[in-house]
């Protein structure tokens, strides 16, 4: 039996400490720890900028979660992550599996949702995988993709944005979850 097309295949979350990530990426085994868990393309689009780091690295420990496996039978490595224009969007977060890697569950075939925040302290990340059918460009036209190919890229449509600072629901200021 197959899973219906839009449903829910795994959700995942990760929150990144940011002087944490800074103290590993600073320390003498940092560059071995960035060449471990980002590709030579996500270094070189971060930078130098800590909190980008643990922005990517938040999010890929959130797909490992959703995929349901963890570090096990999926790599780091084997995630890219990419933005269609960076310049006009910098979280419009494209997934995709690296080489011709196929992940747990069929995971690479998965739509993912992906969305972010940054605070002064910490990265968060929330993804959320359907069965839907992914979307891939091609010609600059996206197209959609019903069945396995060796190198998959998933368009990803950031969740809507909210106000940065402006709490949600009726916490009262203050207070804590």
């Amino acid at each position: 039996m197959s899973p219906a097309q839009d449903s829910i295949a795994g959700i995942g979350c990760d929150v990144v400490g940011l002087a944490v990530l800074q103290r590993q990426v600073d320390s003498s085994f940092g560059s071995h720890f960035l060449g471990n868990v980002l590709t030579a393309g996500e270094i070189d689009r971060c930078g130098r900028w800590h909190a980008a780091y643990a922005e990517h690295w938040a999010v890929k420990e959130a797909i490992a979660k959703a995929v349901g496996c963890g570090w096990t039978g999926l790599r780091p490595l084997q995630i890219e992550l990419t933005s269609p224009d960076a310049q006009e969007d910098p979280r419009g977060w494209i997934v995709e599996a690296t080489g011709d890697y196929t992940w747990p569950h069929g995971a690479h075939l998965w739509t993912w949702q992906v969305s972010t925040s940054l605070s002064s302290h910490h990265a968060l990340a929330f993804v959320i995988a359907t069965h839907a059918a992914r979307q891939e460009r091609e010609n600059g036209e996206l197209q959609a993709v019903t069945q396995a190919s060796t190198k998959t890229a998933t368009h990803v449509q950031p969740l809507p944005p909210r106000e940065r600072g402006r709490p949600r629901g009726p916490i009262a200021e203050g207070t804590s979850r």
